[in-house]
Order: C-alpha cells, then sequence, then structure tokens
C-alpha cells in the first residue's frame, strides 16, 4: 500500500503526526507499505541560521495565554508518544531545504530513522539544521554516509520540484497524508483514525 506523506521539520504537528502515522501502520501487519515522503516548506523565507521557535510562535499567537495552552497541548501529546518536546530550550527553526536534501538522498529504509532523529535534534536537543556540520552528525549517528553535497545545486533539483508538487497540490494542512495517490487524511489525526483510513482502503 502506497502512502506519500507530506511534511517540514519545523513543524511539531508533523512530528507528532510521524508517530501517530507509525502506530497506524503497526496495526496493520498484513500491508507492505510503501512510505514515500515528500517534502514541504511552512517558512521558505528563512535562512540557514533561523530564528528562535519561541519568536516565531509569538508571531503566529501573539496571546500568551493561548501560546502556552499550544505548547501544553502539544506536550502532552508529545508524551503520551514517546516525543520529549523541550519549549523550555532555544528552540531553532531555519529553512529546512538541506534537511530536506538529506531525507531525499537517504536510503529509504532509513528515512523514517533518519527523520525521527531530525525532529529530535530540532525538537528536543536544541541544534540548528541549518548547519550542514549537525545534519551530517545525526547521518553518522545512524550509520548513513553524508555522500551528498548539500550544497550542490544539482542536489537541490528533486527537493525543489517536491516544494512545486506540494505547492500545486490541494493540502488543506501538513503532516498530509495521502493513501494509494487517491485518498487524502489530515495526518495528524489519532492512530486509529488513520488505521481505520487505511481499513477503508481494502
Amino acid at each position: 500500500m502506497k502512502l506519500d506523506f507530506t511534511i517540514d521539520m519545523t513543524c511539531p504537528w508533523c512530528y507528532i503526526g510521524l508517530k501517530r502515522l507509525q502506530q497506524a501502520m503497526g496495526e496493520h501487519p498484513e500491508h507492505n507499505f510503501n512510505l514515500c515522503f515528500f517534502g514541504y516548506q511552512l517558512m521558505p523565507e528563512l535562512g540557514d541560521e533561523g530564528i528562535t521557535y519561541q519568536d516565531n510562535l509569538k508571531r503566529l499567537i501573539p496571546d500568551e495565554e493561548k501560546r502556552q495552552a499550544a505548547h501544553k497541548k502539544i506536550v502532552t501529546i508529545g508524551e503520551e508518544l514517546g516525543i520529549c518536546f523541550r519549549f523550555d530550550r532555544k528552540l531553532i527553526v531555519c529553512n529546512t531545504l538541506k534537511a530536506h536534501q538529506l531525507l531525499k538522498a537517504c536510503p529509504q529504509e532509513k528515512q523514517m530513522e533518519l527523520l525521527e532523529k531530525i525532529f529530535a535534534g530540532i525538537f528536543t536537543h536544541a541544534m540548528n539544521l541549518g548547519h550542514t556540520e549537525q545534519l551530517a552528525a545525526i547521518a553518522t549517528e545512524i550509520g548513513l554516509p553524508l555522500t551528498i553535497n548539500l550544497e550542490k545545486e544539482t542536489s537541490k533539483q528533486a527537493v525543489l520540484a517536491d516544494f512545486h508538487r506540494s505547492s500545486t497540490t490541494p493540502i488543506i494542512t501538513i503532516p498530509y497524508l495521502v493513501i494509494e495517490e487517491r485518498f487524502p487524511v489530515q495526518a495528524a489525526h489519532l492512530p486509529q483514525v488513520i488505521s481505520a483510513c487505511i481499513r477503508n482502503m481494502l
């Protein structure tokens, strides 16, 4: 069964959606899933140095009380899924082009592990993944040699094609899942909702 999953690494809900998708897939051992990741950029205007997650959230949610409620909700859901969101740290959100390039260049069987490490790098360990050396450290950690030159123009083209695909697809919000190229699902749904959608495709 083909699953197309559109994400951006700056989005905590994409991290949550990834974990929920993993749980939903685990409920269907009868399926051989072909999981394909597609990149999306929520903030393409950011540079490699980025901005703090906290400053960006202040821009999106000016009200302090609502902002704290949003944090609490994400942290609570994260704990249920085994995610440690560290909003008490100076988290950096940056341009995710290089991170998407690394994911695209990664063998498919390693992509899930790599993506989890990237999300944890941003939201738990406060890494700046606009820095190539920090992406290289993550790649090395999972036994993936960084053989791609992330600065090369040609290495950007496949990812830029993904960004174009995402911008021309009627994506309402991310994370965004499409089952068998025809059934769209908002991928931050509870695992049982995603699982039911998979079951309905039988």
